[in-house]
Parts: C-alpha cells; sequence; structure tokens
C-alpha cells in the first residue's frame, strides 16, 4: 500500500528455466509486485539467448547432473576460485546482451534470480548500454561468487546467515527479506485439514510421511534415498513419498517401492507438504524455504555435487536443516522427528521486509547507475591481447590439454581405485567369431567386449551373442588405433553408442581410447552417457609380446608376424592393476588358450579378475 500511494512502476524480472527454484522465486516475486500495483514482465535468460542455444544449455545441464556431475561440481569449484574462467563464463553468457537490451530499455528497474543475468546486465550498465537498477534476489541458501555481480544496487537475501555470506565477499547492499514463496505455503490449521490433504493424494491416513524431493527434474541418488527410507519404515512406521516431477523413468523404477507412494508432478505442493511430517531433501533452494514456510522439519541427504553440498553446510551453519552423511543418522533423525510429530511455527518472514517492498522503492526512486566507462586505445590494446590470450588457452585445452588429462587418469578407471583388479577388455574385431569357449573364458574373467562401428555394422549377431552371454559391451568407436581423426573419428563416438543400442536396446556406458582426445571427444562421450577408459596393456593374441603397449594402442615394434607357443610367463600384465586390452591379430589366436594364461598370470602376480562395469558403477 506504501509503494502504490507513491506511484507504479515498470519492473522487469529475469530468470533462467534450469529447474524450478529461479522461476518459482521469480513467479512470487512478479505476484507480489502486481498486487502492490506495478507493472511487471518476466523474461527468462535462456530464451534471449541466440539461435535457440538456450534450449541446448538446459539440455544439457540436465543431462550432466543425469551422467556426469562430478563435472559440475568440478566446474562450482573452479568457477569460486578461477578468476580467468569466471570471466570467461561472463563473456559468454554477455551472448544474450542485445536481447537483454531490447528487453530491458523501457523499464525503471530489473530484478533478477539467476546469476549469469546480473553477471550481464552490470557488464551493460558498465558499458552505458543499460541505465536502470539492479536487484539480485538469492535463490539459494548459499553464495556462489558467481552472485556476486559489483554494481547491484542491492541483494536480497532470504535469511540472515545469506545476508551474512553477501558481506564476506565485500558487498554491503543487502537486505534481509521474506523468502519468495506463495502464501498458500503455510502450516496446517489442525489434524482435520492434514488427513484431508493426505486423502486428497491417496496418502495413508495414519504414520508418519517423509516427502523425498529434488525439485522438478528429479535428480541424483533420490531413488536410493526412498529406498533406505522404506527401509527404517519397515520397522518404525516412517513412509516415504517420493516426488519424481518429470523423471517418468524413476518413477517406474519405484513402482515397488513398499512401504512408500510414488507420485508424478504435483501441482498443489503445498497440500501435500502439509500432508507430511518432514522433508528430505538432496539440493535446498526452492524446496526448503517452500518446507520451511509450512513450518516442517528439513533433512538434507545424499545431496547433489555442487550447490546441493554447498546449500546442505550453510543450511546446517544456519540452524535451519540437519545434514545427514549416512543411513544410520538419516535412520536416528527420522526416528526423532516420528517420536515428536509436533507443528512447527511458521517462521517465514518474521521480522523481514516483503521483497516487493525493496524492488518498489528503486523502481521509484532509482539507483546509483555507473557512468559509462571510456575505452581508450591502451584499453583496447589490452583487450586484443587478452583476446589473443584466450584463444590460445582454448585451443590447447580443447586439444594437447585434454589429450594430457585423460591419458593420466581423468575419467579413467583410476590408479588409485585398482586395488590389486585386472579389468581385461576383448576388442572384436569385425569378421571374429566367438565360440562358446571363447564366451566361457571371457565370462570366467568378468571381460568385456569392445565393439567398433564397423563390427556393429557387419557382425550384428555377434554383437547379440555377447549380449545374450551376459557380458558387457563397450563403445570402441572408430576401432583400432582408438583415436578420434577431426570429422569421421568424432562422429564414430555417437555411431558407435547408436549402434549398440539398436543391437542390444542398451547403451555401452563406457568408450575405449587410445588417450588421444581432445575436449570434443569428452564432451561426446558426456553426451551419450560414456566414461572413457584407457588401457595400460595391450595384449596382441597371436602374437609374441616383447613389450607391453601402454595405452598408446601401438603394436611392439618387434613382435613376430605369427604367434609362437605362449606361456602365462609371456604375458605382461601392468603392475598394480588396471586395465588390459586383448586383441586378436591373425589367425593363429586362440582366445580362450590367451584368457586361460592371462588368468594365470594375474593370479601369479596377485591380481583379481573383476568386471569393469561394476568399478564404473
Amino acid at each position: 500500500e506504501w509503494i502504490g500511494g507513491r506511484g507504479v512502476g515498470r519492473i522487469a524480472i529475469v530468470s533462467a528455466s534450469l529447474g524450478a527454484g529461479h522461476d518459482g522465486a521469480a513467479r512470487e516475486i512478479a505476484r507480489r509486485l502486481r498486487t502492490s500495483g506495478h507493472l511487471v514482465d518476466s523474461y527468462d535468460y535462456l530464451e534471449l539467448l541466440p539461435f535457440g542455444i538456450g534450449r541446448r544449455v538446459r539440455a544439457a545441464y540436465r543431462r550432466q547432473l543425469d551422467v556426469a556431475p562430478w563435472s559440475w561440481e568440478w566446474l562450482l569449484s573452479r568457477l569460486g576460485h578461477n578468476r580467468f574462467l569466471t570471466w570467461l563464463t561472463v563473456w559468454l553468457a554477455a551472448a544474450s546482451s542485445r536481447s537483454m537490451r531490447r528487453a530491458l530499455r523501457d523499464k525503471d528497474v530489473v530484478v533478477s534470480t539467476y546469476p549469469l543475468a546480473s553477471q550481464v546486465i552490470v557488464r551493460l550498465r558498465r558499458r552505458g548500454k543499460l541505465r536502470l537498477p539492479l536487484l539480485t534476489y538469492l535463490t539459494d541458501p548459499s553464495v556462489h561468487p558467481l552472485w556476486i555481480a559489483p554494481g547491484t544496487d542491492l541483494y536480497l537475501a532470504a535469511h540472515p546467515e545469506i545476508a551474512a555470506q553477501i558481506r564476506v565477499f565485500g558487498e554491503t547492499r543487502v537486505a534481509v527479506v521474506a523468502p519468495a514463496v506463495r502464501p498458500e505455503f503455510r502450516p496446517a490449521f489442525g489434524d482435520e485439514e492434514r488427513r484431508k490433504a493426505r486423502a486428497s493424494f491417496g496418502l495413508p491416513e495414519e504414520g508418519v510421511l517423509a516427502l523425498v524431493s529434488s525439485g522438478s527434474w528429479a535428480v541424483g541418488e533420490i531413488e536410493q534415498t526412498a529406498r533406505e527410507v522404506a527401509a527404517i519404515g519397515a520397522t518404525t512406521g516412517i513412509i516415504p513419498v517420493v516426488v519424481t516431477g518429470e523423471n517418468q523413468a524413476l518413477r517406474e523404477r519405484l513402482a515397488d517401492l513398499s512401504p512408500g507412494v510414488a507420485l508424478a508432478w504435483v501441482d498443489d505442493m503445498p497440500s501435500l507438504l502439509r500432508a507430511c511430517d518432514v522433508v528430505v531433501l538432496n539440493s535446498g533452494g526452492l524446496t526448503f524455504f517452500e518446507a520451511h514456510a509450512t513450518g516442517l522439519p528439513v533433512l538434507t541427504y545424499r545431496c547433489l555435487v555442487g550447490h546441493g553440498r554447498t546449500n546442505a553446510e550453510s543450511l546446517e551453519s544456519a540452524g535451519l536443516a540437519r545434514w545427514v552423511h549416512d543411513p544410520d543418522q538419516l535412520a536416528q533423525a527420522l526416528m526423532e522427528v516420528a517420536s515428536k510429530r509436533e507443528d512447527a511455527a511458521c517462521r517465514n518472514g518474521v521480522g523481514s521486509i516483503c521483497p516487493s517492498v525493496a524492488i518498489g522503492a528503486l523502481a521509484l526512486y532509482g539507483g546509483d547507475v555507473p557512468e559509462r566507462r571510456v575505452s581508450t586505445r591502451a584499453h583496447r590494446v589490452r583487450r586484443l591481447a587478452v583476446w589473443v590470450s584466450v584463444i590460445t588457452a582454448v585451443l590447447w585445452a580443447m586439444t594437447n590439454g585434454t589429450a594430457l588429462a585423460v591419458t593420466h587418469g581423468w575419467r579413467e578407471v583410476g590408479d588409485e581405485t585398482h586395488g590389486g583388479s585386472v579389468y581385461v577388455v576383448v576388442d572384436v574385431a569385425p569378421g571374429q567369431t566367438l565360440s562358446e569357449q571363447d564366451l566361457q573364458a571371457m565370462a570366467g574373467l568378468h571381460a568385456a567386449a569392445a565393439v567398433s562401428v564397423s563390427t556393429a555394422a557387419s557382425d550384428p549377431q555377434t554383437v547379440r551373442q555377447i549380449a545374450a552371454a551376459g557380458l558387457p559391451l563397450i563403445n570402441s568407436a572408430g576401432g583400432h588405433p582408438y583415436a578420434t581423426g577431426l570429422f569421421h573419428g568424432r562422429g564414430a563416438i555417437g555411431a558407435g553408442a547408436r549402434a549398440i543400442g539398436r543391437i542390444t536396446s542398451r547403451s555401452p556406458g563406457l568408450m575405449l581410447s587410445s588417450g588421444r582426445v581432445d575436449l570434443v571427444d569428452v564432451g561426446l562421450a558426456t553426451f551419450y552417457g560414456e566414461k572413457i577408459i584407457v588401457p595400460k596393456t595391450i595384449l596382441q593374441c597371436g602374437v609374441t609380446p616383447a613389450q607391453p603397449a601402454h595405452a598408446t594402442g601401438a603394436a611392439p615394434s618387434n613382435a613376430p608376424a605369427n604367434a609362437a607357443t605362449l606361456t602365462a610367463s609371456d604375458i605382461s600384465l601392468p603392475h598394480g592393476g588396471g586395465v588390459v586390452l586383448v586383441r586378436a591379430e591373425g589367425p593363429s589366436c586362440s582366445l580362450s588358450s590367451e584368457l586361460t594364461r592371462l588368468s594365470q598370470r594375474a593370479a601369479a602376480d596377485n591380481l583379481r579378475p573383476a568386471s569393469i562395469v561394476d568399478q564404473n558403477t
């Protein structure tokens, strides 16, 4: 009402459709501002990126969380400490600058709920291309350095702990505001409302309900958490209620959950929260604040790498949620909740102003917009030098740097995890036939079969035979020497994965490489959900090895063309274990005999044959 008496502001809100957290906060802020009489337009930062890049970024981010979550944690960590990488990220994000300028040119103030949007807006203001105040609403309980955009007029924090983290970075313009959650998120008025809420979702009328959630995408170890809660509930009466959101595959896998209920997309999340007694999260963010406003205790468990873990640490530090680290702690925490069964008081917004008040004030009175930075000749020369350095560094990282990283163990079955195990991979060449004796010998060593595009195309029946024997299949792309070329080799990565998938209805999950890869190869392997493995030793069946080939794919220079009678002592295995690739070299190769000798040699070296698939699970 105070704002309404002062006038009407034209306000833009920029969010990002990466999950529901950023968009959910943006929608609630927009609703409150419109209620106060302001004119509000909302924008998705991803849609402001040119050429449909935003949709690809969204798909890649989701895929990354599914198949390579470690890479997201690594990237967040580097962005927090590496100034060059942060600068490069902001520069890439600035691809939205032109669309951003068009969207914001007639506005009085802009509110961002996404860090990269804030960075781009500040960049435009410094260049004199935008002249309007900026507020950033922090959607996560932990503040990543990327949220800090120097020149922001005001940061809006939903808790004093978040505000304190902002001040650690030297930013003093921060206001503690009520969390941007809908007013429907409130405690139940009594047992009758709770019973009605349970009935509306088909939930048990009695018992302690533990809501297991991970946002709209339901990524992370949700299935493991749900089954662990169900196991605890088998003796305590605690029942897991799992929100699977858009993840239909997860919902199908949890069809046998007992006790427990797996729900699809939920439109009435406030009622579902009121129906439950405790919330188990793996990410924090908006869902935490919604549960907090509903008065439910929150446990963080099996947290997503990256922001999930930092959010959990921040929430526990503030005394807002308990971070449990193993099934025993989870059982103890859930039983404590079950023993209390008390309604917590609603703690939403006590002593805090509404974020729309701060936003409306800037909309009417403006902020300190910096003067345009004047570009000098010296500045242009320095910028050109930076560009040359950046391009050089990127090209090196995409080629030599990545190849070195992979060769020395990145994304490989690392040396520290071998533990005296040897992982046998048999390269199935085009036209190579496998007898039942060969398959039995492979199974006895827990061996996997490497299949190239050529083998899959020319001998699909052999591939089916291997799969029917229960042996894991590995994508060897273009085949020996397992190195990618500029065009053909790269295409073979995807072609091999798709070919194996069509024949066996299962994705390979692993890709065999010589170690000569670049960033494009690693990206393609990640896209197809594959980890890269590099053999430490190559055994050539049908050739007497004088020296083992270590992860190079090259044949020994002094190996005879035809095999002599080999013994176990002729075979050299990597010290301490690792990946051993067996390749057939000519008609004299007897694969079953070679694998028998390999098994004998492994026993003599105190090495244990193990499945490479189990190692990478």
